[in-house]
């Protein structure tokens, strides 16, 4: 039944002092005289009455006490109906755990790049090294084979073979070049990396917030005994 608010009455030292009544009432209402430490007389009992309400309207789906229990503060006394929100809580759950795997992933991935663009920069480094010492001697090569052949010491032919291996020494010196701006270009896909694991850090909070709020939610569902209060 709908029910936005619950009302709990304090009873049972009424209960009580009614009992004793009766009992005294059908023992000694023939007598004349009560006995010693009895009195007879007129009167009304008043309790206190303790109000308690849920935050969010709903159904009841579950109650906790009965009417006359005796109850602690904070004790659950209802539960309201969760199904929306738990359907709500589940999804809040599931982002969470979502991004949470992004994060881990995207993490797990820097750290592989902070190793290897280390490595890659000393090994093109060293290539480029290699490549430009062996342009340098192609170049000499070339240039001194060329002058033989000027002069009738050495035949054109090797000449020509000279001049074409300083070619392929100066396309493997590009090719190293080139591996070196490659290499030095992981240092911006560290920061890429960098930047996006921010972000779904910050995605992260925001999703946990709204679990949060949801489960905070639910919790307001619970119909609990206020604080000092005894029914």
């Amino acid at each position: 039944m709908p029910l936005d608010r619950k009302t709990l009455s304090i009873a049972l030292a009424a209960v009580a002092v009614l009992a004793v009544g009766a009992w005294a009432w059908q023992h000694f209402a023939g007598t004349t005289a009560l006995p010693e430490g009895l009195i007879q007389a007129n009167g009304r009992i008043e309790g206190d009455h303790t109000t308690v309400a849920s935050k969010l309207p709903g159904r009841i789906a579950e109650m906790k006490v009965r009417e006359g229990d005796s109850v602690q503060a904070g004790q659950l006394l209802a539960r309201l109906e969760d199904t929306q929100l738990a359907a709500r809580k589940q999804q809040a759950d599931a982002a969470v755990a979502t991004v949470q795997a992004q994060l881990d992933a995207a993490r797990a991935q820097l750290a592989i790049a902070r190793r290897e663009v280390p490595l890659a920069e000393a090994s093109a480094g060293a290539l480029l090294a290699k490549a430009r010492a062996a342009e340098a001697q192609a170049a000499k090569d070339a240039r001194r084979f060329d002058e033989l052949a000027a002069r009738g010491t050495v035949e054109t032919r090797r000449a020509e073979q000279m001049r074409l291996a300083h070619t392929a020494a100066a396309a493997d010196l590009r090719q190293a070049e080139q591996s070196v701006s490659s290499a030095h270009l992981g240092n911006d896909k560290v920061k890429a990396r960098e930047n996006d694991i921010a972000a779904l850090a910050a995605g992260l909070r925001q999703a946990q917030a709204a679990a949060s709020e949801v489960a905070g939610l639910i919790d307001d569902l619970n119909l609990r005994a206020p604080p000092a209060a005894w029914c």
